[in-house]
């Protein structure tokens, strides 16, 4: 949709939801770093410039640390593009057919960040002895998968419609 034709309320709302994605995505990157890995990122940091500590086992720990934390990081690349979207929204710039790929990816990367959350149980269960595999987040990760698909779809939906409808434009 053209500027010209655009919808105050839309944009409004659009822009608040920019806002809040916005604060969303960088409050979970300040506990990222705040909470999970700041002493990890630290002990590595001096395991390289002492000689009396082990650096591999350092970056090991912040490796196996960033694994753990990996649907965290997948859901934030799907917090930052579905801001971006809002504020092509807010902009007024609604129907086109890169605002459908870009809800396609929103999609995706929330398929991604809750499969990841299934799955990441399930590898790291057989790589530490056997232990039992605590699914009580799988409900959550399988609705994410299903919202996930549902918001594909849709993307793929809006992006198809904003073709025909620019195919449209140019006959008339």
């Amino acid at each position: 949709m053209s500027p010209d034709h655009s919808n105050p309320d839309i944009e409004k709302q659009s822009r608040e939801l920019a806002q809040t994605f916005g604060w969303a995505y960088w409050l979970t990157a300040f506990w990222l770093f705040a909470s999970v890995s700041y002493l990890p990122l630290k002990r590595l940091g001096a395991a390289l410039v002492t000689p009396e500590k082990d650096a591999l086992e350092a970056a090991a720990a912040f490796g196996d640390l960033l694994v753990e934390h990996f649907p965290v990081i997948l859901a934030m690349v799907a917090l930052y593009t579905a801001r971006k979207l809002f504020v092509q929204f807010s902009r007024g710039e609604i129907f086109s057919p890169q605002n459908g790929v870009s809800l396609t990816k929103v999609g995706d990367w929330l398929i991604l960040s809750a499969a990841t959350a299934l799955f990441l149980p399930i590898i790291l269960a057989g790589s530490e002895n056997g232990e039992a595999i605590d699914w009580a987040g799988s409900y959550f990760a399988i609705v994410m998968v299903l919202i996930g698909l549902a918001i594909r779809l849709f993307g793929r939906t809006f992006a198809l419609a904003a073709d025909i409808k620019a195919d449209n434009d140019q006959m008339v």
